[in-house]
Protein backbone atom coordinates (compact mmCIF):
# COMPACT_ATOMS: atom_id res chain seq x y z
CA UNK A 1 0.00 0.00 0.00
CA UNK A 2 1.57 3.06 -0.87
CA UNK A 3 1.88 6.05 1.89
CA UNK A 4 -0.52 8.30 -0.10
CA UNK A 5 -3.42 5.30 0.33
CA UNK A 6 -2.02 5.00 4.11
CA UNK A 7 -2.80 8.67 4.74
CA UNK A 8 -5.73 8.98 2.66
CA UNK A 9 -7.09 6.17 4.85
CA UNK A 10 -5.54 7.22 8.00
CA UNK A 11 -7.76 10.66 7.02
CA UNK A 12 -10.73 9.22 6.44
CA UNK A 13 -11.06 7.52 9.42
CA UNK A 14 -9.54 10.24 11.88
CA UNK A 15 -12.22 12.87 10.20
CA UNK A 16 -15.16 10.07 10.51
CA UNK A 17 -14.26 9.24 14.03
CA UNK A 18 -14.72 12.97 15.35
CA UNK A 19 -17.49 13.45 13.18
CA UNK A 20 -19.13 10.95 15.38
CA UNK A 21 -18.06 11.81 18.81
CA UNK A 22 -18.51 16.01 17.56
CA UNK A 23 -15.73 17.23 20.16
CA UNK A 24 -16.96 20.99 18.74
CA UNK A 25 -20.53 20.13 17.92
CA UNK A 26 -20.03 21.44 14.49
CA UNK A 27 -22.26 18.22 13.21
CA UNK A 28 -24.67 19.20 15.57
CA UNK A 29 -24.55 22.48 14.13
CA UNK A 30 -24.19 22.31 10.93
CA UNK A 31 -24.82 18.56 10.40
CA UNK A 32 -27.21 17.76 6.74
CA UNK A 33 -25.29 20.60 5.31
CA UNK A 34 -23.99 19.78 1.81
CA UNK A 35 -20.57 20.20 3.02
CA UNK A 36 -20.57 17.52 5.79
CA UNK A 37 -17.69 15.81 4.36
CA UNK A 38 -15.85 19.05 5.43
CA UNK A 39 -16.62 19.06 8.44
CA UNK A 40 -13.66 18.03 10.96
CA UNK A 41 -11.35 17.78 7.89
CA UNK A 42 -8.78 20.66 9.00
CA UNK A 43 -8.87 19.05 12.24
CA UNK A 44 -8.01 15.29 10.85
CA UNK A 45 -5.20 16.60 8.61
CA UNK A 46 -3.46 18.98 11.46
CA UNK A 47 -3.46 15.72 13.81
CA UNK A 48 -1.91 13.57 11.17
CA UNK A 49 0.83 16.10 10.49
CA UNK A 50 1.57 16.72 14.07
CA UNK A 51 1.82 13.43 15.26
CA UNK A 52 3.12 10.93 12.56
CA UNK A 53 5.49 8.95 14.25
CA UNK A 54 4.11 9.84 18.17
CA UNK A 55 0.48 9.34 18.55
CA UNK A 56 -0.46 8.81 21.70
CA UNK A 57 -4.13 9.64 23.42
CA UNK A 58 -3.01 12.51 25.47
CA UNK A 59 -1.10 14.33 22.66
CA UNK A 60 -4.46 14.29 20.24
CA UNK A 61 -6.43 15.66 23.47
CA UNK A 62 -3.66 18.50 23.62
CA UNK A 63 -4.11 19.25 19.91
CA UNK A 64 -7.72 19.07 20.02
CA UNK A 65 -7.77 21.52 22.69
CA UNK A 66 -5.37 23.83 20.79
CA UNK A 67 -7.28 23.63 17.86
CA UNK A 68 -10.09 24.82 19.09
CA UNK A 69 -8.74 27.43 21.30
CA UNK A 70 -7.27 28.89 18.55
CA UNK A 71 -10.02 29.15 16.27
CA UNK A 72 -12.40 30.12 19.28
CA UNK A 73 -14.65 26.59 19.29
CA UNK A 74 -16.57 25.89 22.47
CA UNK A 75 -15.17 22.32 23.67
CA UNK A 76 -16.73 19.41 25.01
CA UNK A 77 -13.74 17.76 26.96
CA UNK A 78 -15.43 14.76 27.11
CA UNK A 79 -16.09 14.26 24.00
CA UNK A 80 -12.39 15.07 22.71
CA UNK A 81 -10.96 12.96 25.39
CA UNK A 82 -12.93 9.91 24.12
CA UNK A 83 -12.27 9.95 20.75
CA UNK A 84 -8.52 10.70 21.91
CA UNK A 85 -7.85 7.08 21.88
CA UNK A 86 -9.53 5.16 18.62
CA UNK A 87 -7.46 8.10 16.79
CA UNK A 88 -4.00 7.45 18.68
CA UNK A 89 -4.84 3.58 17.32
CA UNK A 90 -5.59 5.00 13.73
CA UNK A 91 -2.79 7.37 13.56
CA UNK A 92 -0.72 4.55 15.35
CA UNK A 93 -0.96 2.49 12.12
CA UNK A 94 0.68 4.84 10.08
Amino acid sequence: MSAQTKYRQAFLSVRSLLQQHDPYGLVRKYGGDRFDDELYGYEATTLIEFLKGDPSAEKVSEILEAVALKNGRAVNVEEYQRVAIPIAEVLGAL
